[in-house]
């Protein structure tokens, strides 16, 4: 089975700033794999939709990445 994978490459120089805020989008949620929610039952023949608390709704997860550049004391 193949598998889609996103890397992020760290490199600093003297123009980087402290914080960075890295985000990668188009994911497919694992837990509704991407319907945006669950047929419930709640009767002989009777169903719910019940949205999905991970991705509320959208079928679509999203990372955002923080970087924080510290010294590096221990090296």
């Amino acid at each position: 089975m193949s598998r889609s994978v996103q890397s992020i490459d760290l490199f600093i120089d003297k123009y980087t700033p402290k914080t960075e805020v890295v985000k990668a989008r188009g994911f497919i949620c694992p837990s509704c794999n991407g319907s945006g929610g669950f047929q419930e039952e709640i009767g002989r023949d009777d169903y719910r939709w019940k949205t999905c608390p991970r991705c509320d709704g959208t079928g679509r997860m999203r990372a955002v990445v923080t970087v924080d550049w510290k010294a590096d004391y221990d090296s």
